[in-house]
């Protein structure tokens, strides 16, 4: 393995103008041009640091058809300050200017501050404040890519043992849908409207839903990859394929009305922060495919699938744990056309964590005040820290991961089926 390691900052230069009075009788309330306070800092913080493995003549070998696959991981944080606009007037009408024949009052103390800086001032602990990457199980992404990727060398066009274990259940229940739509029929033509009451009530609305969903529309789809099966045909050359998948997942953490500065006589100044990250795992699989036989093509040698898909309810439990498809990830070991020839899994984990300034107000005051401005708006701090691996055959989980798939349709179809359990 090597290690390089890269780094740079890009410096940004702000400057605030400061003004203080100097009263005249023709303008009591006059202020001057004081100073200027230029300061650099650094505006973007770059590290980063990369593992990889030096594979000599990589190109040659890639030409000759060889296959390199090798292990990486590299991290990279990126620090970005952007400055805040500073407008600050605090002065004061408490003096007294001899303009004969009378004495004025005079502003004599205060100042204005005005300009761009660096918000880190105006926050405890500067980058140190910004919010924890919130909690992922990164673990179970690996899992569900990889097992995800192997269940596609799954190249059946049809699972022929489960469609003829099933024709009998699937026969009877288009025999009472004929039934129903013969009836219903009958009765609109005689004009018994009344009779049809039956029919719309909850329990039989529940039914024909359920009967669209887990009848007719696996019927359907029985069909179109029976003919998809009777339109493939086996004997081509053994060729590579490359088998993908990916799992991710993404969080947040937020607060605001944070208070980050806070001196008294001078101002408040109250933070938004918010982070936020995303992890995604991808796999492939690199195999090398053997020509198709009848077998393969309408899944006779998928026993163990076969067995799954024919247990009661096994739908239901594959909404909340991937039995299915980690015993299709098995299945090409049964297959002697499958011939795996490489594996990895890469993970990119980025998160970017921020800071701005929400809001400021003024904690001064003074009987003779003239002005009183305490205003910090537009800056903020951002940090992004991304880190991405590549591992190399990855292990194949045995344990089923817990994977919810719940959209409206699936949660009215469980609503039905705890009801129909309950009743």
């Amino acid at each position: 393995m090597r290690t390089r390691t890269t780094a740079y900052a890009v410096p940004e230069t702000v400057s605030t103008v400061k003004t203080i009075p100097s009263p005249t009788c023709a303008e009591p309330s006059r202020f001057i041009y004081h100073s200027t306070t230029p300061y650099s800092y650094n505006g973007t913080d770059v590290s980063k640091v990369t593992n990889d493995v030096v594979t000599p003549g990589w190109h040659k070998l890639v030409r000759n058809g060889e296959i390199i696959n090798n292990p990486y991981d590299r991290t990279l944080v990126q620090s970005t300050i952007i400055p805040c606009n500073v407008n600050v007037r605090n002065s004061t009408l408490d003096g007294m200017l001899w303009c004969p024949p009378v004495w004025k009052p005079a502003v004599v103390w205060g100042s204005r501050v005005v300009g761009k800086a660096n918000p880190s001032g105006f926050i405890t602990g500067g980058f140190s404040c910004l919010l924890p990457a919130p909690a992922i199980n990164v673990e179970v992404l690996k899992d569900l890519a990889v097992t995800q990727a192997w269940a596609k060398a799954d190249d059946s066009e049809t699972l022929a043992l489960v469609t003829s274990a099933e024709s009998g259940k699937t026969i009877n229940s288009f025999k009472g849908l004929f039934k129903r739509a013969v009836k219903i029929t009958k009765q609109l033509k005689k004009g018994q409207w009344w009779k049809l009451r039956n029919e719309i009530s909850l329990k039989e609305l529940s039914s024909r839903w359920m009967e669209a969903r887990y009848v007719v529309r696996p019927f359907l789809y029985d069909v179109q990859t029976s003919l998809a099966a009777f339109s493939t045909t086996g004997g081509f050359e053994p060729v590579r394929q490359v088998l993908r998948s990916h799992a991710s997942e993404s969080s947040f953490a937020t607060q605001s009305d944070v208070v980050g500065y806070d001196v008294a006589g001078i101002g408040t100044v109250w933070w938004s922060k918010l982070t936020q990250r995303t992890v995604t795992a991808r796999a492939g699989v690199l195999a090398q495919i053997q020509p198709l036989d009848a077998s393969s093509i309408w899944g006779l040698n998928l026993p163990f699938e076969t067995l799954w898909e024919l247990t009661p309810m096994s739908f239901v439990m594959d909404w909340f744990l991937n039995v299915g498809k980690t015993i299709a990830s098995w299945t090409p070991d049964l297959r002697t056309g499958f011939k795996p020839l490489a594996s990895w899994l890469v993970v990119e984990d980025t998160t970017v964590a921020t800071a701005a300034i929400q809001r400021s107000a003024t904690r001064w005051s003074h009987p003779y005040q003239y002005e009183n401005v305490y205003q910090i708006t537009g800056g903020s701090l951002t940090r992004t820290t991304s880190a991405k691996s590549r591992v190399v055959n990855p292990l194949r989980p045995i344990i089923p991961t817990r994977k919810i798939r719940l959209d409206t349709a699936k949660l009215l179809d469980l609503t039905i089926i705890l009801r129909n359990l309950l009743r």
